[in-house]
């Protein structure tokens, strides 16, 4: 398969890769966990605690995210914050699915998902330009952005409960 523009380069393939997949973990997220609370204790106001927890930790380390990605390799933060966003995802899905979650376990949880995005996103967005010559990067940004839009598409539909 010949690949043009910035496809060419497969470290700009594995970054798109890398993208999509977090995109779409977090699309699913982002519906399964208000209908999990909701299973759990039924109340609204629960749901927007959740969101909530998810929210203020990815504000709150965006900041610490980008100057922890200018001082470590940008690929390994972005690594061991879809570690921590998965793990605390896993967690949740199984205290769901075996009905032991309580409202406590996936506030810190979300909260555990909203940090992880936190330190993501500035990891992202300054490897991407690392990625694909100067003249490329204009077309590299427009099909990540393809990409993660179709991710969280197809990843809030695969979140809904059947």
């Amino acid at each position: 398969m010949v690949f043009r523009g910035p496809l060419q380069s497969r470290n700009f393939r594995l970054l798109l890769a890398c993208d999509v997949v977090s995109m779409a973990g977090n699309a699913v997220a982002l519906v399964a966990v208000p209908f999990a609370v909701l299973a759990v204790s039924g109340s609204a106001s629960d749901v927007g605690y959740v969101a909530t927890a998810t929210l203020v930790p990815t504000i709150v380390f965006l900041l610490l995210g980008g100057v922890v990605a200018d001082r470590l390799p940008r690929h390994l933060v972005m690594v061991a914050a879809d570690i921590l966003q998965a793990a605390a995802q896993a967690a949740s899905a199984v205290l769901v699915l075996t009905g032991n979650a309580r409202i406590w376990e996936l506030l810190a949880l979300a909260a555990a998902r909203g940090t992880g995005f936190g330190f993501y996103f500035p990891a992202e967005s300054g490897l991407l330009p690392q990625t694909v010559p100067a003249d490329q990067r204009a077309q590299a940004n427009a099909i990540d952005r393809v990409g993660r839009n179709g991710a969280q598409i197809g990843g809030a539909a695969l979140g809904e409960p059947p």
